[in-house]
Order: structure tokens, then sequence, then C-alpha cells
């Protein structure tokens, strides 16, 4: 295949970096952390490297492998991420995060401006006290659209809602995109297409995993191939 790179969205740095950073140096006044992204672990170093030994002795979360292996890397030992369900979803799952585990205890989560509430709203509801560090934030781009334009993609993958958004809303022939069979990581992103306007198949990946996405936008192609 030939892979048609779009990047949607560019994420950089906030526009205030000395807030965020003077939450993190707090870090040691919280029970656990929980990082969303591994560009919440990224620009979390980039704002303060020293925070490691302290993450290495406190519960520390990730939304997903690539999160988790991302904080090994740092150093961070034994962070906790869910088995399946790279979401806030299946982070709620873990037994680490029920009501008998974080009543009353102090909990920080490390985001991008804008972030979803359905995690801080699901810890909250089990007793803990949640505050948030928003670390980086996502702004729209606009690349050249003319490869797309001249020879469209066959299937699409596209990795969360704010890409759906942006693929919309700059497309110039939005038509002929809602069209074309999509991959997504998981059902929720599957509803948000929906509700986008794609009207073409939809398929929902395993993950949000590199692997998981590639897996199932084969198990796709093989599947018009063997009709």
């Amino acid at each position: 295949g030939e892979p048609l790179i779009y990047p949607a969205l560019e994420i950089t740095e906030v526009k205030n970096p000395g807030v965020p950073r003077t939450t993190l140096k707090r870090l040691p006044e919280f029970d656990l952390c929980i990082f969303v992204s591994r560009n919440a672990v990224e620009f979390a170093l980039s704002l303060h490297a020293g925070m490691i030994p302290t993450l290495s002795t406190m519960e520390t979360f990730a939304v997903g492998e690539a999160t988790g292996q991302r904080l090994i890397a740092a150093g961070v030992k034994q962070p906790l991420w869910p088995a399946v369900d790279y979401s806030s979803e299946g982070l709620l799952g873990l037994a680490e995060l029920q009501s008998k585990r974080i009543d009353g205890r102090r909990a920080l989560v490390v985001r991008g401006e804008g972030g979803r509430e359905t995690l801080a709203d699901g810890l909250r509801e089990r007793g803990a006290m949640v505050e948030y560090v928003e670390v980086y934030r996502r702004v729209r781009t606009l690349p050249n659209l003319g490869t797309l334009q001249k020879s469209p993609p066959d299937i699409i993958i596209a990795t969360s809602a704010g890409v759906l958004d942006s693929l919309v809303e700059t497309f110039i022939d939005a038509a002929s995109l809602l069209s074309k069979p999509l991959v997504v990581p998981g059902q929720r992103l599957r509803v948000h297409a929906m509700r986008c306007g794609f009207s073409g198949p939809i398929v929902s990946a395993a993950t949000a995993g590199e692997g998981d996405l590639v897996a199932a936008a084969l198990a796709w192609v093989d599947q018009q191939t063997c009709r």
C-alpha cells in the first residue's frame, strides 16, 4: 500500500507554560498521577524533568500501552494501564481505581487543553479529589491538499475525534471523503465519525495502537478482496 500522511493536527506547547510547570512541581502533594497520552508524558517531561523520582514512588497510570512504555523509558517504575481498552473508560475499569482504593485520595490528571471529562468525573464519583494539569494544546493545520485531491485515498485511518473534525472542516471535497472506508480506534470514535457525516464503512480497531489500526484496515481490505 501507499501511505499518505495527512497531519490534521499539530501538537504544541501551551501558551503559558509557567502554569503547568508550577502544578507539576507540586506533584508530591498527590497520591496518584494519570497520563492520558504519550504527548502528555513528553510535554510534562519538557516542563519538569525532575518529576520522575516522585512518579516512581506513587501510583502512576497511563491510558494505554504506548503511554505506559514511554513512562517506563523515562524511568518510571511499573506504571499501570488497561489490558485491552485504551481509553478513559478502560482506565476506570482498573481495580486500582475503584472506590475502595481511591476514596479520599488526590489525583493529578496530565492531559492536553480541552480534553474529555469522563475520567475526572468517574474518579470524583468514586471519592477522589481530581486536579488537571494541561501540558499541551492541539492546533488544527491546513496542509497541502493537492495530493489527496488528485489521488484520493482508498481507506482512511483517523486516530482521534480532533483529527476527524479537522479532516471534515479542511478537506475541500468533503463529500468524497465522507464516503470512504474509515478505520478508528474504538466504538466511541465510530459514533463520532457517524455524527461528522461519514457514510462509508466504519471499522473499529481493537485499540489506538498503530499495529491494531493497521490490522483493522488490512482485515477490511481482505474482506472486500474475498467477496
